[in-house]
């Protein structure tokens, strides 16, 4: 039994990419994507540039949730988000981010790697996929990121 106000839970659509496409190149450690599956989302605003690679702008605050997954060829590849980083051309596990990072997780080299992760942000933040070396994985199976605001 439930008692008091319950959560309310919602959403006002997606962000869903799938396919690497390595990294900015100024900002190398910065994932970006080829293929965007659905961008329906009215919270969030996702932008890939050649130099700075892929950001997601938070316009309306709440929680949200991101399922990441990634990989690379031949050395393992760890990979986060970062938030609002002011370090974005340093690897994520780099000690200038450290006050950014959401979350992080070590992968293999040629295994995929799930993250799936609530957080809280407020409008302006702006997150961004972020790994320790530069990305080489491009497989549509291997790499995906989908964000979306799931409550307030």
């Amino acid at each position: 039994m439930f008692f008091g106000t319950s959560p309310r839970i919602s959403s006002s659509g997606k962000i869903w990419l799938i396919t690497g496409n390595g990294s900015g190149s100024t900002n190398t450690f910065i994932r970006r994507f080829t293929t965007t599956n659905e961008n329906t989302s009215s919270d969030v605003t996702y932008a890939d540039s050649a130099t700075l690679g892929a950001t997601f702008t938070i316009l309306r605050t709440g929680l949200y949730n991101v399922l990441y997954t990634d990989y690379n060829i031949a050395t393992s590849l760890g990979f986060g988000l970062t938030k609002n980083s002011t370090s974005p051309t340093l690897a994520i596990t780099n000690a200038a981010n450290d006050a950014f990072r959401i979350v992080y997780s070590q992968g293999i080299a040629n295994n995929t790697r799930l993250m799936s992760f609530c957080f809280r942000a407020v409008a302006t933040d702006v997150i961004r996929p972020h790994c320790d070396l530069v990305p080489t994985g491009t497989a549509a199976f291997g790499t995906t990121f989908i964000i979306q605001r799931i409550g307030f």
